[in-house]
């Protein structure tokens, strides 16, 4: 067996270095754990969290985006759960808004939000999403705006129709979801390490 382990250690470098890195949790203007996917490298996932400071509204979602190959991404498709006690009926359930202007700043045809569902992990400002933001509907009337203020990592805004003057922070959380090949390639390396175990436990 000895012998077919160096061919192997091998085959598996090589596809480590085929894949992209997992991506890490990032949180407010802690920028050092996050991967971003290379340029042009496909359609990354994010799974994102909101929670406002106060404990009412708590936010999960996943978006879809495109590589705008400055750093940034746009966000194009996504859905999100809202739970709470701030919560407004009929609010439970979130679908991303397109941006109908790209990575431009679009403004709603109710004239309530200025919106341009822009990713910016990497902003020196130290805030994940733009100040313009994130557009949600439930599907029917309801519409949520999330966006960020920059400086800290509690100082995201949630506003929805409902409560439309409230004004609520909270924080904001964006993870890099891992291409399917990149959990394969953890997983044989996992099991490489058991079979190495394993032999040394049978040479010993």
């Amino acid at each position: 067996m000895k012998r077919h382990l160096v061919p192997l250690l091998a085959v598996l470098l090589v596809a480590v270095l085929a894949v992209p890195t997992l991506g890490s949790i990032v949180t407010g203007n802690s920028k050092s754990g996050f991967v971003a996917p290379p340029p042009g490298g496909g359609d990354p996932a994010f799974d994102f969290t909101y929670t406002s400071n106060d404990g009412s509204i708590n936010i999960v979602g996943t978006l879809t985006a495109t590589d705008n190959l400055d750093g940034t991404f746009t966000a194009v498709s996504g859905s999100a759960v809202e739970t709470g006690t701030g919560v407004p009926a009929g609010y439970a359930n979130l679908s991303l808004v397109p941006n109908p202007n790209g990575t431009g700043v679009y403004t709603t045809p109710d004239g309530k939000w200025n919106i341009d569902n822009q990713l910016q992990p990497s902003n020196a400002n130290g805030y994940l999403i733009s100040f313009y933001g994130l557009w949600f509907s439930n599907g029917s009337t309801g519409e949520v705006n999330l966006w960020g203020n920059g400086g800290s990592s509690n100082n995201y805004t949630y506003m929805d129709l409902a409560n439309y003057n409230d004004d609520i922070r909270g924080t904001f959380t964006l993870t890099e979801v891992p291409e399917p090949a990149t959990l394969i390639v953890w997983s044989l390396l996992g099991g490489l390490g058991m079979a190495i175990g394993c032999w040394r436990r049978k040479a010993a």
